[in-house]
């Protein structure tokens, strides 16, 4: 198991561009996770998104009272491609980080994005 951060904000993009008319004209793109932590990154998160070749795999597991994750996100090969770190007053730290991944997977959909090796 690796290492677990406390997640306090997530969303996940995926986009296709469209022309003039609002009709599709790429494939769909994305699957980015913005993920907002409430500490200050560590030093792996710091190496990772400070290093342009590193790729990581890992989760995001929200879990119900009963301690089962009713929705689990899993992304491999993956970029961190922002990290932004604030301090607010009476808030405390907050760390927010957009990942890219090759692949996402939303508990049983997987979305592959079509990279050039």
């Amino acid at each position: 198991m690796g290492k677990e951060y406390d997640v306090h904000q997530f969303s996940i993009s995926f986009t296709q561009l469209t022309d003039g008319k609002g009709e599709p004209q790429t494939e769909v793109l994305g699957g980015k996770l913005l993920i907002g932590l409430s500490q200050i990154p560590d030093d792996a998160l710091l190496l990772w998104a400070s290093n342009q070749w590193m790729r990581k795999d890992g989760e995001v597991l929200f879990r119900n009272d009963t301690g089962t994750p009713p929705l689990r996100i899993s992304f491999k090969e993956a970029y961190c491609i922002s990290i932004q770190q604030e301090m607010v007053t009476n808030q405390g730290t907050r760390t927010s980080i957009i990942i890219s991944p090759r692949s996402v997977r939303l508990n049983e959909f997987t979305f592959e994005n079509s990279w050039i090796d």
